[in-house]
């Protein structure tokens, strides 16, 4: 096998175990059970879970064939594949400029926070002393140090160096799939005359219930446009299609039939009352000792794809300074505000749910997914303006059309329902304190984007609306010029 090969062959490995080390493992522990706010908790009707399981892939696997094309936007040399700048081609500088506030703000932290919190329960419940049984003091400072601990470790390692961490995702994947798929077939070879499908009570069919149910499952498999920012890493970039292709494919279909083993093999959607009814103690620990790396890969595989985000929206023009920002730099400011955002939401949530610190956490990540999605959508309606226009050069993708109608549509019909659905819900809470986060949270995004933008005319006064040359574009421009004069001087001389 000749070098090249094994680049395309390790690129193409990196991309697919970045990709389902961010998308599988936790959502399925974390949001398909009957707890409130969960897939089976709002659907009440395991058949109905399934259903949006199978539908949600459909979005994925339509949005894949969408985001190929839109990918080829900026798969030129030192281009940074990612929403922001996505938004940014196909529409203007702003536009990227409040995608990219919005996600190393809003998005990243929340994202870092639930993935870390997590690791801290199922260290937890590993150890047989669930989180829950202790006091709410004692759990605040357990999620507290414990959680901003391991966001600093793999914040800071993926932020100083790269290559462990991709490493990490290869063999993490091995890790990850292995308790799934003993779950998967334990549900399905284990079946107990009590389970999901025979409880009465989950025979809900609620047209409300079906569309509020697919929020959680939005968060199940969101992050996949993460691995896409690893672009400017591949030097192969024919790879990174073919991966996320190939790793969407791979997450539906493992997603369906996971959900399907865990309805079937237990009465509450829960994996883990899965294990604890049909295997030994002793094979019960060394299961949830590898949940607890699943998460942490997981946690691995977000920080690499994320920590980069910062340093990407200064190269690609979005901020309003224009000093390069370095891997390192962007990764320790990023751990910043993530835990900035955690600190804030943990203590807010123990002030006022007292035993539930992390409910603001919980409850926001689904939210701020679906708001994710918005931006999903934004791109797809805008690749399809651009197919029309030409403004973008692309490389056209087959069945690019059908595609992108069929997830504009579900995206945008989906994200309507929800929105007016989540507040409708949150609502009836007495403390309304989820609402007001939200509400604050838009409201700091705005005025955040707003102070970038003065700030933005002010040191660019000669064409405050125009997209400025990046420092990427600037740094190629000045190789173009160097070599243009050098071939001068040497045909002069």
């Amino acid at each position: 096998m000749n070098n090249e090969k094994k680049i395309k062959i390790f690129e193409f490995m990196s991309v697919f175990a970045t990709f389902v080390g961010i998308v599988v493992g936790v959502g399925i522990y974390a949001k398909n059970s009957n707890q409130p706010g969960s897939v089976l908790g709002i659907a009440q009707n395991p058949i109905i879970a399934i259903i949006l399981w199978v539908v949600i892939g459909i979005l994925g696997m339509t949005m894949i064939v969408v985001f190929m094309e839109v990918s080829s936007t900026t798969k030129a040399k030192n281009q940074n594949g990612n929403l922001a700048n996505w938004l940014g081609k196909l529409h203007g500088r702003k536009l990227g400029a409040f995608s990219a506030i919005f996600n190393i703000v809003g998005y990243i932290p929340i994202i870092y926070s639930i993935l870390s919190f997590l690791v801290i329960d199922f260290i937890f419940t590993t150890i047989g002393t669930p989180i829950n049984s202790l006091s709410s003091l004692d759990k605040l400072l357990f999620y507290l140090f414990g959680g901003m601990g391991i966001m600093a470790i793999f914040s800071m390692a993926n932020a100083f160096t790269r290559k462990p961490g991709k490493i990490i995702q290869i063999i993490g994947l091995a890790i990850k799939l292995i308790p799934l798929l003993i779950g998967l077939v334990l549900g399905l070879t284990q079946l107990g005359s009590d389970n999901t499908f025979s409880d009465p009570k989950l025979q809900s069919w609620s047209a409300g219930a079906f569309f509020m149910a697919i929020a959680p499952i939005m968060f199940s498999l969101d992050g996949f446009v993460y691995a896409t920012n690893l672009q400017k890493e591949v030097k192969y970039k024919k790879q990174l299609p073919k991966a996320l292709f190939a790793s969407m494919f791979f997450v539906i279909v493992f997603y369906v039939l996971i959900s399907i083993s865990i309805f079937a093999g237990s009465t509450d959607g829960n994996l883990f009352t899965v294990f604890d009814n049909t295997l030994p103690g002793w094979m019960i620990k060394i299961v949830y000792v590898l949940i607890v790396m699943s998460a942490i890969v997981s946690l691995n595989g977000m920080t690499l794809a994320a920590t980069n985000y910062i340093s990407a929206g200064v190269e690609d023009g979005f901020f309003f300074f224009n000093k390069k920002v370095s891997i390192k730099t962007s990764g320790i400011i990023q751990y910043i505000i993530s835990a900035t955002v955690y600190l804030i939401c943990l203590l807010v949530g123990y002030a006022v749910y007292n035993d539930n610190p992390i409910y603001i956490i919980d409850g926001f990540s689904t939210v701020i997914t679906v708001f994710n999605f918005l931006f999903y959508g934004i791109v797809i309606v805008l690749a399809m303006i651009n197919r029309k226009t030409n403004k973008v050069k692309t490389d056209r993708v087959r069945f690019f059309w059908p595609c992108a109608i069929i997830s504009a549509s579900l995206i945008f019909a989906f994200i309507s329902v929800i929105i007016v659905g989540y507040f409708a819900a949150l609502a009836v809470d007495p403390r309304g304190v989820v609402r007001w986060f939200i509400i604050g949270f838009a409201l700091f995004m705005v005025l955040i984007w707003g102070i970038n933008e003065l700030l933005y005319k002010k040191f660019n006064p000669k064409n405050p609306d125009k997209k400025e040359k990046t420092v990427v574009e600037n740094i190629n421009i000045n190789k173009e010029n160097l070599a243009k004069n050098t071939k001068t001087v040497s045909s002069n001389v």
